[in-house]
């Protein structure tokens, strides 16, 4: 193998190494208190190395959140392979985010307050909302039926129930309402 792919490889596992043990700091200490120091001294890395692969802090927020995504789009396969009502999908595609959320509440809490800066954080944002909405649509079409909200309505809906509790609540409380909020949600369309 040439010095580019053992370099490259490298390069990915630190890279794999760092974001790992991100989530693990940003989890138990947050995400304010946790420092470039700490994750490169855990990654027995430079913090050169560190600013060559991610630049800033917040690149890997942006890193998890788009493989949080990568595995919502995973996860979405599995279960339409294994699961024939499309109702009972749509609902355990979005308690699969909730489940995510529970389990990287801090995590997912910076990266809602980001997203009010950052462009490319919004982006990852609204396409978790076009999956749920195309799975709720999903179900009804189904079940031969018209959505009552329009795409645009849901995805909007959806992005408030997964955003606004992480921008007012605690990421505790965030994750209880925005699984209790989606519950009802789902309870009230497909009723």
């Amino acid at each position: 193998m040439s010095k580019t792919g053992l370099a490259e490889r490298k390069k990915n596992r630190n890279i794999e190494i760092v974001m790992h043990n991100a989530l693990h700091y940003f989890e138990a200490n947050g995400y304010d208190n946790t420092t470039i120091e700490q994750l490169c001294d855990a990654a027995m890395i430079s913090q050169s190395t560190f600013f060559n692969y991610f630049g800033t802090k917040e690149k890997i927020v942006e890193l998890v959140m788009k493989d949080g995504l990568k595995d919502c789009y995973e996860f979405r396969e599995k279960i339409l392979a294994e699961t024939a009502d499309m109702k009972e999908a749509a609902r355990k595609m979005l308690m699969f985010i909730c489940d995510a959320n529970d389990k990287y509440c801090n995590t997912v809490s910076v990266f809602h307050r980001i997203a009010l800066q950052r462009q490319e954080f919004r982006a990852i944002e609204e396409e978790h909302n076009v999956l749920g909405a195309q799975m709720v649509e999903a179900a009804f079409e189904s079940a031969g039926k018209e959505c009552p909200l329009s795409r645009e309505s849901l995805e909007t809906v959806l992005g408030g129930c997964f955003a606004d509790p992480f921008l007012t609540l605690s990421p505790d409380e965030a994750c209880a309402r925005t699984r209790r909020t989606i519950s009802e949600l789902l309870d009230y369309l497909f009723s």
